[in-house]
């Protein structure tokens, strides 16, 4: 059944027998994204602002306008969509935990006590209607997306042969708690760097992004995009993390640097040789860290 704007108006009217008699209604940003709707099933990119543009009607409006709501978005299409519907919005970014682990290698032969370090992000979100309960069935999870070789320079390419140059991580089922933790794993920088050492850096694109369709399309949370970064320069290892000035304005810094001393001999043959990754407890940071540098 192809959208028809009288018919839509019916059902607003229905709802509210004075609208528009009063000055501005919450419907008003709606209304416009229709204006170059006539009649049938709009462009992809009209879809598109429609969708979000339901999702920031405010929840109590939104159920006073259901029916309305419904059927437009059963017209064009976005069925799967219920009402009230909303979206994760304004994504907040923070270090929340830093957790050290004993790393054993050469058939457990070797090993050293600070092997492992775990790094833990706090990320929350509002939600687009102001009602979290909304995003009971919005899916979420965190993208990634290598721009250099992950392999490549300062690492030893045997120890990060297996990394993926693009990986989705974490997916969850909902997104009514408003919060989700952002992992970053990495062996002590003498188990991992190549020899001699070489100033170079591997970085990411990642994106925390949602679903309202159970996985089938994906889009970016505002507010989700950060660059991290890995490297060495010097004589030190570091770890950084910003937001993604060209889609998130935010600003958000998060950089650490660890001393890499000499190689240890043998160094691992390979990333899975190295044991105890999931075995990390809570540590003081700036304990193992060479210099903090900024940490949000």
């Amino acid at each position: 059944m192809p959208f028809n704007p009288a018919t839509f108006q019916q059902h607003i009217t229905a709802a509210n027998a004075h609208f528009k008699r009063h000055k501005g209604s919450s419907l008003d940003p709606l209304l416009a994204a229709l204006t170059t709707v006539v009649q049938g099933i709009p462009a992809p990119a009209q879809i598109d602002r429609i969708r979000d543009t339901v999702g920031r009607i405010p929840y109590g409006k939104q159920l006073k306008y259901q029916a309305a709501l419904s059927y437009l978005l059963t017209s064009i299409g976005l069925n799967a969509l219920p009402i009230p519907y909303a979206y994760p919005v304004a994504l907040r970014h923070r270090f929340s935990e830093f957790n050290v682990g004993a790393a054993r290698w050469n058939n457990g032969t070797l090993n050293r006590p600070d092997g492992w370090f775990h790094h833990v992000f706090e990320v929350s979100w509002s939600s687009s209607n102001g009602n979290m309960a909304s995003l009971a069935s919005i899916w979420n999870r965190e993208r990634v997306a290598f721009q250099q070789d992950p392999a490549g320079p300062p690492y030893v390419r045997a120890i990060m042969a297996n990394t993926p140059r693009t990986y989705e991580y974490g997916i969850n089922g909902s997104s009514d708690g408003g919060r989700a933790e952002d992992d970053h794993y990495f062996m002590h920088p003498d188990l991992m760097c190549k020899r001699p050492l070489q100033n170079a850096a591997v970085s990411a694109l990642q994106q925390y992004e949602y679903s309202p369709d159970a996985g089938a399309s994906w889009y970016t949370i505002e507010g989700g995009n950060f660059v991290f970064e890995k490297g060495v320069r010097g004589n030190v290892f570091y770890f950084s993390k910003r937001n993604d000035a060209g889609f998130n304005p935010r600003p958000y810094h998060f950089e650490v640097e660890y001393a890499i001393g000499p190689a240890p001999n043998p160094m691992p043959a390979n990333y899975n040789e190295v044991w105890g990754r999931a075995l990390t407890n809570p540590a003081a940071l700036g304990q193992y860290a060479a210099r903090i540098i900024a940490q949000q």
